[in-house]
């Protein structure tokens, strides 16, 4: 079986899709999968006939959008490790996430007692494991609050002024927190 980068799916590599991880994660693994690699993927993972693989392969050289295809076979080999629900409930939730760019429904919460540099803030949120794993994510533009990209890794997350709202803070595309402020600015 073909891992994630073409070669031979391996833990080593870093190419492979663990069945026990969680769902969410195998389907965003799932969909990283090459283009040539999905009639592997079909006929390896799902068991499918081989009639059916032709068809699959028929539609992709008919002009069928290949990312519709990767979606459906990735929510078929989510919901054989996972359930149907909770196949349907990932691939809403990266849909979301990736095809519209928009945060995920559901997240965690932090509750920030006012101010915060934005290194800290991601520490003690949970977001990012140290100061320095935060700070070079700030260098590098990958963290965002509310839509804006944070290149300084001293920026200061204000408390907005009406504190029953909150912020969407993110790394990339994957690593959401709500912010919720306990105190006034």
């Amino acid at each position: 079986l073909p891992g994630l980068d073409g070669r031979k799916m391996s833990k080593s590599f870093g190419n492979d899709i663990p069945v026990t991880a969680e769902a969410g994660e195998q389907f965003a693994r799932l969909m990283a999968m090459s283009d040539e690699s999905m009639n592997a993927y079909q006929r390896l993972v799902l068991l499918d006939s081989p009639e059916l693989c032709a068809s699959t392969a028929a539609r992709i050289a008919a002009g069928e959008n290949p990312m519709r295809i990767k979606q459906e076979l990735s929510q078929r080999i989510v919901s054989r490790f996972n359930g149907e629900g909770e196949a349907e409930k990932v691939r809403k939730q990266w849909e979301r996430t990736f095809s519209r760019r928009e945060a995920p429904a559901d997240m965690p919460e932090f509750l920030c007692p006012g101010t915060m540099e934005i290194c800290r803030l991601l520490k003690e949120s949970g977001l990012t494991v140290s100061m320095s794993e935060a700070r070079r994510l700030v260098a590098e533009g990958a963290v965002y609050s509310d839509e804006s990209r944070i290149t300084d890794p001293y920026h200061v997350v204000d408390a907005p002024k009406d504190v029953s709202t909150s912020r969407v803070i993110r790394i990339g595309r994957r690593r959401y927190v709500r912010v919720r402020f306990s105190g006034a600015p």
